[in-house]
């Protein structure tokens, strides 16, 4: 008869991308308050700061859920739920700050190389997020 693990990658993985989506909720609603944002915002016609301020929510609430899920008995659906939500959400993070709000032309090595450790940073919690929803 197998033992059942009590402690798995998935699960410390699952622990990660929780208190990395509440810090990253929380730094985004901490960074939309800043005086210099507030600035920006008051010179600028882009609408992306509340778009972006409602996925910092979301993503946070999304994390809370995550570890909660350690603690209480919930059900896999809502954590799966969860999860999807939060690739999608992910997905439309990842395509926006890397490819629409990006001017490419102006990119030099440097420049290029600090927008592929993004991306990869990007595609490597998109991934972790895919192997959580799977398990």
């Amino acid at each position: 008869m197998a033992k059942k693990r009590v402690f798995s990658p998935v699960l410390l993985l699952q622990i990660a991308l929780g208190v990395y989506f509440i810090a990253f909720g929380i730094l985004g609603i901490i960074d939309y308050n800043s005086g210099a944002n507030q600035i920006a915002r008051a010179f600028s016609v882009n609408s992306n700061s509340i778009l972006f301020l409602i996925m910092n929510i979301l993503v946070m609430l999304g994390g809370v859920v995550l570890i909660g899920a350690l603690f209480s008995p919930t059900k896999n659906n809502l954590i799966f739920a969860t999860l999807i939500f939060i690739i999608v959400i992910w997905i439309f993070k990842i395509v926006v700050s890397r490819f629409i709000d990006v001017n490419f032309n102006s990119f030099n090595e440097a420049a290029w190389l600090k927008w592929i450790s993004a991306f990869a940073n990007d595609i490597v919690l998109l991934a972790a997020l895919w192997a959580v929803a799977r398990e």
